[in-house]
């Protein structure tokens, strides 16, 4: 393994799979999968139960209005589920969740609420943002998810802490991956056989922080402003506001995200941990 692979954090995340940093340039690209091996036995010395290593996955998060209540309250979203996959032919990465709160939705009168979906890549996404989705015999509109709070980033311009999703305003879009002039759904490697996904960084088109300035997505759970935002999340009401940066000042941290290795006990959840819902999490650098 080449001496400048060299890992600085690993930490565990909610659903119980390691996540592992590493120093800056280094990409989970350069490990897996000519290194797989060395490093199952590696963490086997600590966790005996790790059984595969892989890169990190990013999964989208998608609303689709209109759902039929009576249908899916009765018979759960685990029936949507399966006719998404079996009639779509979309592959879901968890089961779809109501957006409101089931026995709102129940009391209501209006006929249809909003389900969330999540998908596994950006074109899976796309298609379905362009197309909209058909299950159960409809046809129904999709649109964006966009997590809102104190301590969420926001996936056009991002932006920490918005109130809605149209919060933006008349701010420019700032890509969350790479800090460049566009939002992070549009963010793509145009060099000719790069491997990189649509939706991650790569080596010609690297993480960059538009918030803080450090080598990694704005999404990236160590980001000194985000760590910040929810420091003063959890404390709101005991304090007042996170103090302000200095405008043209930079906190850097330059471990990247690179590998995520699996235990035999637990399936690696990738949007479980992300600090923004429908976005990033553990975004391959």
């Amino acid at each position: 393994m080449p001496d400048f692979l060299r890992a600085v954090d690993a930490s565990y995340t909610r659903s119980g799979a390691i996540s592992v940093l590493l120093e800056q340039g280094a990409l989970g690209t350069m490990l897996v999968p000519d290194y797989s091996d060395l490093l199952i036995a590696a963490v086997c010395k600590e966790d005996q139960e790790v059984v595969s290593v892989g890169l990190p996955e990013q999964w989208y998060k998608v609303k689709v209005h209109g759902v039929p209540k009576e249908r899916y309250l009765a018979q759960g979203l685990g029936l949507a589920r399966e006719e998404i996959e079996l009639g779509a032919g979309i592959k879901l990465m968890r089961d779809p969740r109501w957006l409101r709160n089931p026995e709102e939705i129940r009391k209501g009168e209006k006929r249809g609420s909003t389900i969330v979906i999540t998908v596994g890549s950006l074109e899976v996404a796309r298609k379905l943002l362009v197309n909209g989705i058909r299950f159960g015999g409809y046809r129904f509109h999709t649109e964006h998810f966009w997590e809102v709070g104190a301590d969420a980033v926001c996936p056009r311009c991002s932006g920490i802490g918005h109130t809605s999703y149209r919060a933006c305003g008349d701010r420019p879009p700032k890509c969350y991956i790479c800090a460049g002039d566009h939002e992070g759904t549009e963010h793509i490697c145009r060099v000719e056989k790069c491997p990189a996904k649509p939706g991650t960084a790569c080596q010609h088109r690297p993480a960059k922080c538009s918030n803080c300035g450090g080598g990694h997505p704005a999404v990236a759970k160590y980001c000194p402003k985000l760590q910040e935002a929810q420091k003063y999340g959890s404390t709101k009401g005991k304090q007042g506001p996170p103090p302000q940066q200095a405008k043209g000042s930079h906190t850097t941290n330059s471990a990247s995200f690179a590998v995520v290795v699996h235990s035999q006990q637990t399936s690696w959840d990738a949007d479980c941990d992300s600090p923004m819902e429908g976005q990033a999490n553990l975004t391959q650098l």
